[in-house]
């Protein structure tokens, strides 16, 4: 039991670092391709990656029973706005403002779950919420950065279409086997992405750019990085409890900030700092009471 839940910690870390490394590599490119060349350069690659290991370690491709694929199609859209949004951000602000707005998706998941699953909001999950809101707010200040009305509304969306895709996630798994949800999440959004390309849309979609040499290299490695990222993320929640995964998860924001920081971001001012700490301490809190019951199960098995 302890082995299992230190890999599947090891895992969800490799994980968020491999995330990390995927967003410096679109900010880099971010220069060259619209964010929704980057959508589909990174979904392709994705998508081709699976294809190649998929004879080595095959999974069933078929639902277990009828009326998943309206859910399966739900979760594509829903994933890859979340995604076009994040990456529209990392070419506008900084990667740790734009990480903590995608990281929001919890607070959103507490407030959306009472309409979409009418599930009962606890008092303690409301006021956790409501703590990472003012941290919302905090780093959506229009004088910090280059934040503007656009990146505010991104970055908000990127976090409410993450909450969307996760709560699809929870009835997808009575349908289809998660590797097979992660390849049809990469193959939907490679078509989508690329039919977008083909249509102008203002700031998110400007032509097609045809790759240089040098961008070969930074697409090969945001599809692998993303991969790897995505693949880790499977089995950090197959190996050890979501109670003790989800907290984890918030090191991606450290690794937007040092990752950003390389490439040349300012170091957030105080309100922003403060705004990004007041996000984490709401994740944490709404991640507390799955944490104490997962350790508590922990010890009493030991």
């Amino acid at each position: 039991m302890r082995n299992t839940i230190l890999f599947g910690v090891s895992m969800i870390l490799l994980a968020n670092l491999c995330f990390g490394i995927m967003s410096a590599f679109v900010k880099i490119t971010a220069d060259y391709f619209s964010p929704m060349e980057n959508v589909f350069y990174r979904s392709i690659t994705m998508t081709l990656l699976l294809l190649l290991i998929y004879p080595f370690k095959p999974y069933r491709l078929k639902s277990y029973k009828q009326g998943g694929f309206k859910k399966l199609a739900f979760r594509v859209v829903v994933g890859g706005l979340a995604m076009l949004a994040f990456f529209y951000n990392i070419e506008k602000i900084s990667l740790a403002t734009a990480t903590a707005f995608s990281q929001c998706a919890p607070i959103y998941t507490v407030l959306l779950s009472p309409l979409l699953l009418k599930e009962k909001l606890k008092r303690s999950a409301l006021i956790s919420a409501c703590i990472g809101l003012v941290g919302v707010v905090l780093i959506s200040d229009p004088s910090v950065e280059n934040v503007g009305p656009v990146e505010i509304i991104m970055g908000i969306l990127s976090g409410i279409f993450v909450s969307l895709a996760y709560i699809t996630l929870r009835d997808l798994r009575e349908y289809y086997d998660k590797q097979a949800v992660i390849l049809a999440f990469a193959f939907g959004m490679s078509l989508l992405g690329l039919a977008g390309m083909f249509v102008d849309i203002p700031f998110l979609s400007t032509g097609i750019h045809i790759p240089r040499k040098e961008d070969i290299l930074w697409i090969s490695l945001i599809g692998i990085s993303g991969t790897l990222g995505q693949y880790f993320l499977t089995y950090a929640y197959m190996n050890a409890p979501a109670g003790i995964i989800a907290p984890i998860e918030y090191t991606r924001i450290v690794w937007g900030l040092l990752f950003g920081l390389y490439l040349g971001d300012t170091f957030l001012d105080l309100k922003s700092s403060l705004g990004v700490a007041l996000i984490l301490c709401s994740g944490l809190l709404i991640a507390l009471p799955a944490l104490l019951k997962e350790l508590k199960n922990f010890k009493s098995c030991n």
